[in-house]
Formats: structure tokens, sequence, C-alpha cells
């Protein structure tokens, strides 16, 4: 049971330091920095972001989760399929940033990206809400979100796990963990201001560090699935 749950942990909170989920937190922190807000409202901003990015990751999950139930004996091929396919996306990912090449950049193109700009300049807390949301459903709209395969695998395989809503909130509570570890240092301007300038200098390289991560979790999943 505790495997069981380490798994669904893990792969969650893969899924939280995926590009586009940071990305998106990027995106409000940008917002935060050059509105100059308070303290206070950067805890109800962040919060609101939090909760807004838990619920859409666990709503969109738990639909995701019972679907695949419904072909639980396929799984195993599902999940060999989307680790290929995880790999190819990391490694292509990964090369785009170390070479430079416009070419392969289409593959982390995503259209919520173009409504995450209109959304993001219409005040401090819609902007919040609107970008958590966003980042749930754009994570869990690409070849990012297949860190979710492990979780459905381990429980379908699993006759303890009684209830898809647990796998749902489990996984939903880490994949928000990086962020809100993130946005819980930051409500301290000189750390913000240190770790917001040095996110924007590196962003190259921690992009390619996370790609090639997601890489190798592909190729943890062919071969330990």
């Amino acid at each position: 049971m505790l495997s069981i749950y380490m798994i669904i942990f893990s792969a969650g909170f893969l899924q939280g330091l995926s590009v586009v989920v940071l990305g998106f937190l990027i995106y409000l922190l940008n917002i935060i920095n050059i509105s100059r807000i308070s303290r206070k409202r950067v805890i109800v901003s962040g919060s609101l972001f939090i909760s807004s990015l838990f619920l859409s990751i666990f709503i969109i999950s738990i639909s995701i989760i019972n679907v695949l139930s419904l072909v639980a004996s396929y799984i195993r091929v599902l999940v060999y399929v989307f680790g290929l396919l995880l790999v190819v996306f990391g490694s292509l990912g990964f090369l785009s940033e170390i070479y430079s090449s416009k070419s392969l950049r289409y593959i982390r193109i995503n259209p919520l990206n173009i409504v995450l700009r209109r959304l993001g300049g219409r005040g401090i807390y819609f902007s919040s809400v609107a970008i958590g949301f966003l980042g749930g459903l754009a994570s869990l709209s690409c070849p990012c979100s297949l860190p979710l395969l492990p979780a459905i695998y381990s429980y379908i395989i699993s006759s303890e796990m009684h209830s898809s809503i647990y796998v749902a909130l489990l996984f939903s509570f880490s994949a928000t963990l990086p962020s809100l570890l993130i946005l819980s240092l930051l409500i301290y301007r000189k750390i913000f201001d240190l770790v917001y300038d040095y996110a924007r200098i590196y962003m190259d390289v921690i992009k390619a560090v996370i790609l090639l991560s997601l890489a190798v979790l592909g190729i943890i999943m062919i071969i330990v699935f």
C-alpha cells in the first residue's frame, strides 16, 4: 500500500515540475513582480492560484482515471506507448533547448497560452485564478501529463485501492506541491527578486533539465511497468 501511495505521489510531483505548470507559475510571478503588490496580496494571489490549479488537475485527472479504468486490461500497453511518447517528447524538447532549434519547438506549443495572455491583465486575483486553472488544464492536455499514467496503473492493479477519488486527490495535491513550495518562499521580496532573476536568466537551462527528466521518466515507465 505504501509503495503505491509513493508511486502516485511521485508521479504527481513530477507533474507539478512539468514545463507547462512552471511556465504558468512564472507568468503569474511576472505579473506579481510588475505590479509590486503587498505581501498580503501576494499571499492571497498565490493561494488563489494554488487552489485553482489543484481543482483543475483534480477534475481532469479523476475523469482520465475513470475513463482509463474502463480499459484496464490494456493499461500496461498504454503505459508502454505513453512512456515511449514521453521519451520522444522529452528528448526533442531537450534538443530544441540545447541547440536553440526553432523547428523542434512546435512540440511544446499549447493553444491555451493564447487564452492565458488575454486573461493575464484583468486584475491580480482574477488572473491568479485563471492562470491556475489554465495551468492545470494545459499540463494535462499535452505530453507533460504522462506522469499520470503510472498513478493510474498503480490504482488499477491494486485491489487495495477502492476509490479513484483517493488517487486523484493525492495526485492533485502532489502536483500542486512544487508550486506551493515555490510560492511559500517567494512571499519574501528579497528571495522573490533573487529567484525570479535567476529563473529568468537560466530559464533555458531549467527547461532543458526538466525535459531531459521527462525523457528519463519515460524510460523508467517502459522498463518498470
